[in-house]
C-alpha cells in the first residue's frame, strides 16, 4: 500500500493567478518558471514604481549581492548608477529607499534600489520573470501580465505579497511579519486580472475580495498598519500617502534582460 504522507504534494493550484507570501514562496514559484511579481508596497515596490514612471532605470540588488560585487562603491562605479542610501533617514543622500526621495529622478537616471524585503525577494527569483507592482501600478501591471499570458499561455502568475522584518520594529527580534499593504497591493493585481478573465486561487480571491472593497479607504488602511504606523512615527506620512495611490501611473516595472526594470507601456 502507498503510504500517502510519502507522496509529493503540489501547493499551487491549478489556476492562472494565485497569491503567497514570504521569501521562500519566491523560491518556489521560480522552480515552477511562474511570473513571479514581487509586491512591497511600503517601500520598496512604491519606490522602483515612482523611478520606473519617471523614466529611470532600476537594479534591484539584496544587500548580499551588493557585497558580493565588491561593495556599495564598486556598484555605483560599475553600473554607472546612484544607490540608495543605507537609511531612510539619511537627509544627506540624493536617494533613499524613501519613496517621498525619488520623486525629483530625472528620465535616463539609473538607481540600484536594495531593501530588505523587496530587493531579496527579487533577487531570490532567479531567471524568471519578474515584475514588481504597487497599488501605484496595479492596474498597470495587471495589463503587462495579461500580454504576457497571452503570449506564454501554459505559463502562471504567482503573486508575492512581501513580509516585514520584525527588527523594524523591535531590535534583535527575529522573523518575519505579514504585511497587509503587500496583500492589498497583491490583491488589487489580482482583481484586475480576474476582471480580464483569468482565474484565480481562493488565496488570490480572498486578496482581490479584500482590495476591492478597500478602494475608498486604501490610506487610512496603510496609515493604520503596522508598517504605515511606524514610518508616520519616524517622520514619514509622506510614504505613506504615496505609497496608497491608487492606478496614478500607467507603466509597469519589468525586470530586462540585463537585469534593471525599465517601463513596460
Amino acid at each position: 500500500m502507498t503510504d500517502v504522507n510519502t507522496m509529493p504534494f503540489e501547493p499551487w493550484p491549478e489556476c492562472d493567478v494565485h497569491v503567497e507570501h514570504g521569501l521562500e514562496a519566491v523560491r518556489l514559484a521560480a522552480e515552477r518558471s511562474d511570473v513571479i511579481v514581487v509586491v512591497d508596497v511600503l517601500s520598496f515596490s512604491t519606490s522602483l514604481s515612482i523611478a520606473i514612471e519617471k523614466g529611470a532605470e532600476v537594479l534591484a540588488l539584496s544587500s548580499a549581492q551588493i557585497e558580493e560585487l565588491g561593495g556599495r562603491d564598486v556598484v555605483a562605479r560599475t553600473f554607472g548608477a546612484h544607490v540608495v542610501a543605507k537609511h531612510r533617514d539619511d537627509r544627506d543622500a540624493k536617494f533613499t529607499l524613501a519613496p517621498s526621495s525619488l520623486t525629483n529622478i530625472e528620465p535616463g537616471d539609473r538607481l540600484i534600489l536594495t531593501s530588505l524585503n523587496g530587493a531579496r525577494m527579487v533577487a531570490a527569483a532567479a531567471s524568471t520573470s519578474v515584475l514588481v507592482g504597487s497599488l501605484r501600478s496595479a492596474a498597470a501591471t495587471a495589463a503587462a501580465l495579461a500580454v504576457l499570458l497571452e503570449s506564454q499561455p501554459d505559463r502562471r502568475i504567482t503573486l508575492i505579497a512581501a513580509t516585514e522584518q520584525w527588527t523594524s520594529v523591535g531590535r534583535g527580534v527575529d522573523g518575519s511579519r505579514i504585511a497587509i499593504e503587500d496583500w492589498l497591493g497583491a490583491g488589487m493585481v489580482a482583481a484586475y486580472l480576474a476582471d480580464k478573465g483569468r482565474t484565480l486561487s481562493i488565496e488570490a480571491d480572498i486578496a482581490a475580495n479584500i482590495a476591492r472593497s478597500s478602494t475608498g479607504r486604501l490610506e487610512e488602511m496603510l496609515s493604520c498598519s503596522v508598517s504605515g504606523r511606524e514610518l508616520i512615527a519616524r517622520g514619514f506620512a509622506a510614504d505613506v500617502s504615496l505609497a496608497a495611490e491608487l492606478d496614478v501611473t500607467s507603466v509597469a516595472a519589468l525586470r530586462q534582460p540585463d537585469g534593471f526594470f525599465r517601463p513596460r507601456p
